[in-house]
């Protein structure tokens, strides 16, 4: 399971764990919660293998300015960590209009996304992907934007 592009704000705990596994959480943002921004009393993944999650809690440093923390951000209630801690809030990245999987191409596989999306199918969590997928702009996303998005892909 993986539990991403979430934020968790102003409350008693921000994302907490009991009991699970194999849980894979990355790029959600964790901001000044009570207790704990991050609980885990499992034994669950708390980075994607390149990049984590947000805290406003962590002090580590970024010497190399890549944006991840280099020191872990240790996850209380277990022996979890998040090896690759944000320095920033996630904000995803913004594709270009009609590029779906974030390949930087537009190709039938994005018209697939698109057609999958306009027939009700489960959406991305990113907003900015959303926006893509509207290359209509009509705040919504039908077949027609399947169909730009396939002609665009063929360069019909």
């Amino acid at each position: 399971n993986t539990f991403t592009c979430n934020i968790a704000s102003d409350n008693r705990y921000g994302i907490c764990l009991h009991f699970s596994s194999n849980i894979i959480t990355y790029h959600n943002n964790l901001i000044n919660n009570t207790y704990y921004n991050a609980y885990d009393t499992g034994t669950n993944q708390w980075d994607s293998g390149s990049e984590g999650n947000y805290y406003s809690d962590y002090t580590g440093t970024d010497p190399d300015g890549d944006g991840i923390g280099n020191d872990p951000h240790p996850i209380p209630g277990g022996t979890s960590i998040d090896r690759f801690p944000l320095m920033q809030p996630w904000t995803g990245d913004t594709p270009q209009k009609g590029d779906l999987n974030g390949d930087d191409q537009i190709t039938p596989a994005d018209a697939a996304i698109a057609l999958r999306l306009a027939a009700g199918g489960s959406a991305p969590c990113d907003p900015a992907t959303l926006d893509a997928a509207d290359v209509s702009r009509d705040g919504r996303i039908t077949s027609l934007d399947a169909l730009m998005i396939l002609q665009a892909a063929t360069d019909r």
